[in-house]
């Protein structure tokens, strides 16, 4: 090695040394500073979803799936669907009415699918009613899905207080429960002509429509079945003076006990002849198996009220 190589190499094995890592070309130049990024502007709040054009989709959808089963009744002038599912054993022991409470979508209150996609299978026919939902309250508005236009208020007598949303929110009830009511009478009315007991089951809000119409109902309905009710404010479940029909009555564990308790209480006070309440796990609510827990509760009752004379269906 030369002279002159021997003094350079320490100098080279320096500026290698020296070189940051990964970037062998040499320095790299500093990176601009970032600008500051404004902070973003606060979302603005969804809009409420319109609840009428959503109810006219869900059921357009279920005529779709279940159009062989679909038939249009009418009621104070309007009509409505009923979905239909024949029994599929070889004797029809009576039509089952199925109510459900909200009225937005009928197959997504769960105690009454399990019903409707079991109980053919037993000899139980299916009437499944399409309703209204109850008015819904926000931002001092209600809103009535499916009710006609409210006609121009007449004006207040001077002094007058205008009414509080409470006062307006229990009209717009009664008015739900009286439309919802005369779909519950046409169907009746249309099922009842087939000739076979008929017993009717409401889940959620609807038992209260359910307990309302009973006093006045037909001979045609035997029986009454209450699954998880629900009342609503200004529209008390209350069981009507003089019921002689049976009523079974199916809470879930997450019920209200105190509620449960109180309608016991009344119904052994007006003396109402074959009543029965039971508490079923949660699970049991769900769509299953032809024996799911409250398929096989409600038809150990039917079956039940098959065997008392003077009670349920068959009765009469």
């Amino acid at each position: 090695m030369s002279r002159i190589t021997r003094l350079l190499q320490p100098l080279v094995l320096g500026l290698v040394l020296a070189a940051p890592p990964g970037n062998a070309a040499g320095p790299q130049a500093p990176a601009p500073a970032a600008s500051p990024v404004p902070a973003a502007a606060p979302a603005a709040p969804a809009p409420e979803p319109e609840l009428a054009p959503t109810i006219d989709r869900d059921l357009d959808a279920l005529g779709v799936s279940l159009a062989q089963e679909r038939r249009m009744l009418k009621a104070d002038g309007h009509e409505f669907a009923v979905f239909i599912t024949q029994a599929r054993a070889a004797t029809t022991r009576g039509t089952l009415l199925l109510i459900p409470g909200d009225g937005s979508h009928p197959t997504s209150a769960a105690g009454l699918e399990q019903i409707r996609q079991s109980m053919p299978a037993h000899g139980w026919a299916t009437w499944l009613l399409t309703l209204e939902p109850p008015p819904r309250t926000h931002a001092e508005q209600i809103d009535t899905p499916g009710a006609a236009p409210p006609a121009a208020a007449e004006p207040a007598p001077a002094g007058a207080a205008p009414a509080t949303l409470d006062a307006r929110r229990a009209d717009a009830l009664e008015q739900w429960a009286v439309r919802s009511q005369a779909r519950i009478l046409a169907a009746i009315a249309s099922a009842a002509a087939e000739g076979r007991p008929l017993v009717l089951v409401a889940e959620g809000s609807a038992a209260v429509l359910l307990t309302r119409g009973m006093g006045s109902a037909p001979g045609s309905v035997r029986a009454a079945a209450l699954l998880d009710p629900v009342e609503l404010p200004g529209l008390v479940l209350q069981w009507p003076k003089g019921l002689a029909r049976p009523v079974l009555e199916v809470l879930s564990p997450v019920a209200g006990r105190e509620q449960g308790r109180l309608r016991r209480e009344q119904a052994a006070a007006l003396q109402l002849k074959h009543y029965r309440q039971l508490t079923l796990e949660a699970g049991a609510w769900h769509p299953g198996p032809l024996d799911a827990p409250l398929t096989r509760r409600v038809r150990g009752w039917l079956t039940t009220l098959e065997a008392t004379p003077d009670a349920g269906p068959g009765a009469g």
